[in-house]
């Protein structure tokens, strides 16, 4: 799991063991606290993220201060996440590279 900031700064959780949704809540904790400031999730469509426990912690946070955004099933290329697993795994990464800087809205 991993967040980028506009400024091109990286927060991660990794666990020896597959993560879950209390994982998913306490890293969305961690980048509240963090970053102070709203988060914009954009996150694939697994369990994890579409739970009960998920959806109520999103359900109880402050009117606009998380933004969640899903990708679209079985689309890895669009996961920012996956062109690093690639890297960091030897695997070719051309088709998980963004044309160019990304840009985010305030």
């Amino acid at each position: 799991m991993c967040g980028f900031t506009p400024a091109g700064d990286l927060f991660s959780r990794i666990r020896p063991r597959s993560l879950n949704e209390h994982d998913s809540v306490k890293f969305l904790q961690h980048l509240q606290r963090q970053l102070d400031c709203r988060l914009l999730v954009i996150w694939d469509r697994i369990k994890i993220h579409r739970s009960k426990v998920v959806k109520r912690f999103l359900a109880q946070a402050p009117a606009g201060s998380i933004q969640v955004e899903e990708l679209p099933t079985c689309a890895p290329e669009l996961n920012p996440q996956e062109g690093g697993m690639a890297v960091a795994q030897g695997r070719g990464t051309e088709k998980y590279l963004l044309p160019g800087p990304a840009t985010f809205g305030a």
